[in-house]
């Protein structure tokens, strides 16, 4: 894959709503999602004075690195020029430059913090760009680093594990799990390599936390994806056996269900109706509110108590670059 396509791709996405309007970020920069994001941030032990947002898009994290360090000189790198200069409009408080993905336009230790939120999965050369970062970083200073894992038990890998085809080969000849071909996923890698890469280039391991386990994917199917995207995910899955299948027109079924059922909290009550169907809606309306906030509460809950189990399908790594 070439450079130049590869950032011609973003730029086509990012002339759209990619990661502004779209299900996904809605869900992802708000509620548990995003504090999910702020939480992992506060575990970085200093109050940098510059932050660096490493694969920045549109600037949809920002506002957030300014919330969580007020003091912070706030700057975002990306691939795409369509998405730095949305960036720049929207957050003309801050500074937003392109890149060609590799080497970014800093000097080395320019910065405290280097905050990338599901950027590896995307670039070309992990390594090079795990290089990048690190040189960007102070002595001292801290990378925080957000993205896809490949950890075995999460609730994606016990998915993928039912199909024949659950595991695929990328562009760049890495492993991704089959939905990520369409969302330009190059890699799913283990938090044990992440964290090796990233102490090759003399930045430790200072908190590892991780999210996916069950809860907290079921909350992203049904609130962060929709039944274009459900029905996607399994329709051209291949099981590997009569119990996989089974297993799969059930899940399939059940998370169909379960968004269908949540929607019914947003049923119109001024709409005229008999009596009898008043209280009908009213009760439907109650049920899908409380299921609603039954699987909030029970993905906040795994956050709270499952965030140091690794079998996550997102991984959350602080680390600290070693003074050589």
């Amino acid at each position: 894959m070439e450079k130049q396509a590869h950032q011609q791709a973003y730029d086509t996405r990012y002339d759209g709503d990619y990661m502004d309007a779209d299900a996904y970020s809605t869900w992802v920069h708000e509620g548990l999602a995003a504090r999910r994001v702020r939480e992992t941030l506060e575990q970085v032990p200093l109050q940098p004075l510059k932050v660096l947002d490493y694969g920045c898009g549109q600037g949809k994290w920002s506002s957030l690195l300014r919330s969580v360090f007020p003091a912070a000189e706030i700057h975002g790198i990306d691939i795409s020029s369509v998405a730095v200069e949305k960036a720049a409009r929207k957050h003309p408080d801050c500074h937003f430059s392109a890149f060609d993905g590799e080497l970014s336009p800093f000097a080395d230790a320019s910065f405290d913090l280097v905050f990338s939120f599901h950027v590896l999965e995307h670039v070309l050369d992990v390594e090079t760009s795990v290089r990048d970062i690190a040189r960007l970083i102070v002595p001292g200073g801290f990378a925080c680093i957000i993205f896809p894992c490949g950890n075995r038990g999460s609730f994606e890998d016990r998915l993928v594990s039912l199909m024949k085809n659950g595991r695929e080969p990328s562009p760049t000849g890495e492993t991704i799990f089959f939905f990520e071909k369409n969302e330009g996923h190059l890699r799913r890698m283990e938090s044990e390599k992440t964290i090796a890469m990233f102490a090759s280039q003399g930045l430790a391991l200072e908190r590892e936390l991780y999210s996916g386990q069950y809860f907290a994917a079921l909350d992203w199917l049904v609130r962060g994806t929709g039944p274009h995207y459900i029905n996607g995910l399994f329709s051209s899955a291949l099981p590997r056996n009569r119990w996989a299948a089974v297993r799969l027109k059930l899940m399939h079924r059940g998370l169909l269900g379960l968004y269908r059922f949540i929607g019914f909290k947003d049923i119109d009550l001024g709409r005229k109706r008999s009596p009898l169907k008043h209280q009908a809606a009213r009760f439907v309306r109650a049920a899908a509110a409380s299921v609603d906030q039954g699987l909030m509460r029970l993905a906040r809950w795994e956050w709270r108590h499952r965030r140091n189990n690794r079998a996550g399908s997102v991984q959350y790594l602080v680390m600290r670059k070693l003074d050589r």
